[in-house]
């Protein structure tokens, strides 16, 4: 099959654009920078800053999940089945994504391993967003 690139170009105005703001708010970097200043050359208390830093975005994540559901017409919804199938799936990833750094050992590694996973929890929570907002629009534009 052969695409035109008129088509595609009308295909990538539809899809949902990437945030300006991407990453950590603000408020959780700050905190993320005050706690790792605290903790010095501490490394595991380098790695439990980075461990409050992915429940700071997995609650964000989680937010962005059901502001999409809602956007969608919540998970029984053709769309909403999708996207439950394909977050289910992301969450198998993120479990695996990152242990390696465990079986590398030493503690360096295990604060690459946080931050592997807050990357993660991060990414995900900025594509929630955007695909809630894109949703948002589509079905309910103002």
């Amino acid at each position: 099959m052969t695409f035109r690139p008129g088509i595609l170009a009308l295909a990538a105005l539809a899809l949902p654009q990437a945030s300006l703001a991407e990453g950590p708010t603000p408020e959780a970097q700050a905190e993320l920078d005050t706690c790792v200043e605290k903790a010095g050359m501490v490394d595991l208390d380098i790695k439990d800053c980075y461990v409050e830093l992915a429940n700071t975005e997995d609650a964000r994540l989680n937010l962005n999940w059901a502001r999409l559901l809602k956007a969608v017409g919540g998970k029984s919804s053709e769309v909403g089945t999708a996207l439950l199938a394909e977050q289910r799936t992301w969450i198998t990833y993120k479990e695996a994504a990152c242990k390696h750094y465990l079986y590398a050992g030493g503690t360096l590694n295990r604060i690459s391993g946080q931050i592997c996973y807050v990357e993660l929890i991060t990414r995900r929570a900025d594509e929630l967003a955007d695909l809630a907002d894109f949703y948002q629009e589509t079905y309910s534009p103002e």
